[in-house]
């Protein structure tokens, strides 16, 4: 081979690396964008839907928290149009609906997290799928009975949709701020939000 066809080869081979990676980035920023909807998009739960609350796996004490929070969020839904509620469940396994988990996920950065499972939409609704709610219960995160109880209502408040407020002007009175607050039940400000929704 000469001096031209080897300068012509590593052209084309650094040509072909570039248009890999642009391609590479173009299908994982599709992706990320995609999963990152589930959370940030304008969705809700189909009017009528029944969503079932799952024990999962947690002690007693964060099932009766959590149970608390289905009443309260229930009352709050209550006041828009719809009539989406939650229903306690014994079941393992509810096609709509949220399971909860505890356990010492550590220093991870968060005290809860929900994930939606296997959702699927219609337009703007919600017609299938549920949420996984996972408690962390590492110490210095969760530090008093307040902290717990605030985590296992602000989730659930993630499985209707509603995103975390981080700014001051939104009102860091409501369950829904972004870190741990003394609110155990959806406030005025949360409540304003869902009507949004629901």
């Amino acid at each position: 081979m000469d001096k031209k066809s080897l300068t012509t080869s590593s052209f084309h081979i650094k040509l072909a690396l570039i248009i890999l990676i642009i391609l590479l980035f173009f299908v994982v920023s599709v992706q990320v964008a995609h999963a990152a909807e589930w959370q940030s998009g304008n969705y809700r739960w189909a009017n009528g839907t029944r969503l079932m609350m799952y024990r999962g796996y947690i002690s007693g004490e964060y099932f009766n928290w959590a149970a608390t929070s289905v009443s309260n969020w229930n009352s709050a839904l209550k006041q828009g149009s719809s009539n989406v509620q939650f229903v306690i469940a014994a079941s393992p396994y509810a096609s709509k609906g949220v399971i909860y988990y505890e356990g010492n996920y550590g220093k991870n950065g968060w005290v809860g997290l929900a994930t939606g499972i296997s959702l699927k939409a219609q337009g703007i609704y919600i017609v299938d799928g549920y949420f996984q709610i996972q408690l962390n219960t590492y110490a210095p995160y969760n530090p008093n009975i307040t902290a717990k109880r605030c985590a296992t209502a602000h989730e659930m408040g993630h499985t209707l949709w509603l995103g975390d407020v981080n700014t001051v002007s939104s009102g860091n009175d409501r369950l829904m701020w972004w870190t741990t607050t003394s609110n155990t039940a959806p406030t005025l400000s949360d409540i304003c939000v869902l009507k949004t929704r629901y």
